[in-house]
C-alpha cells in the first residue's frame, strides 16, 4: 500500500501543473488537445479533465467567479463536492421570466487548485455555462447566485470573463 503513495502525490503534482500550465501565456486548442490525450494514456483523470475543461473554454470563454456557499446548517447540501467539473449547477445571472421568476441558467463548475468544495467554503471557480450565449451580459463584479434546486446554495462575484479564443465548432 505504502507503494502507491508515491503515485498518488506525482498524480497531485500533475494535476497542479496542468492546472497552473495554461493561465501565464494563452495556449492554442491543439496544445490542450495534446495534453488531454497525454493525461489519458496516463490514466491522470483529474489531469484529463482539466485539460478537456481548457478545450471548453478556448471554445466557449472563461468565466472566473470569487463563490461562497452557505453554509450546511443554512443550505440543503451536507456534503462536499468534487472540485473537478462534476457538478453543473443552476445559477441566477439576472434574467427573469415571464412571470417574473428568476431564469436559472446551468453551468458546470471547476474549483480552481482544489480537489472539494465544503459546505460554507470559499474559492475560486471558473464555470462552463451549457448556453454560452445566455450569459453574453455577465460583467466583472456583477454578483450571481447558484443554486441545486430552488434555493440558493452560493453566491458568486464575477472576477474575469475572456471571451472564446477559437471557433466553438473547432
Amino acid at each position: 500500500m505504502t507503494a502507491s503513495f508515491p503515485a498518488l502525490e506525482r498524480s497531485t503534482r500533475s494535476s497542479a501543473l496542468l492546472e497552473e500550465l495554461g493561465d501565464g501565456h494563452p495556449r492554442p486548442l491543439s496544445f490542450w488537445q495534446a495534453l488531454t490525450t497525454a493525461a489519458e494514456q496516463m490514466h491522470l483523470e483529474r489531469s484529463a479533465a482539466w485539460c478537456r475543461w481548457r478545450c471548453y473554454e478556448i471554445r466557449h470563454g472563461i468565466i472566473r467567479a470569487d463563490l461562497t456557499l452557505r453554509p450546511a446548517h443554512e443550505a440543503r447540501r451536507q456534503t462536499p463536492f468534487s472540485g473537478a467539473g462534476v457538478l453543473r449547477p443552476m445559477w441566477n445571472i439576472g434574467p427573469r421570466t415571464p412571470t417574473g421568476e428568476p431564469h436559472l441558467y446551468v453551468a458546470g463548475l471547476w474549483v480552481e487548485f482544489a480537489p472539494f468544495m465544503e459546505p460554507g467554503g470559499r474559492a475560486t471557480v471558473r464555470l462552463a455555462p451549457l448556453s454560452p450565449s445566455n450569459w453574453q451580459r455577465l460583467r466583472p463584479g456583477q454578483a450571481i447566485t447558484m443554486h441545486e434546486d430552488r434555493t440558493v446554495a452560493g453566491t458568486a462575484i464575477v472576477l474575469d470573463i475572456q471571451r472564446p479564443s477559437a471557433p466553438a465548432d473547432s
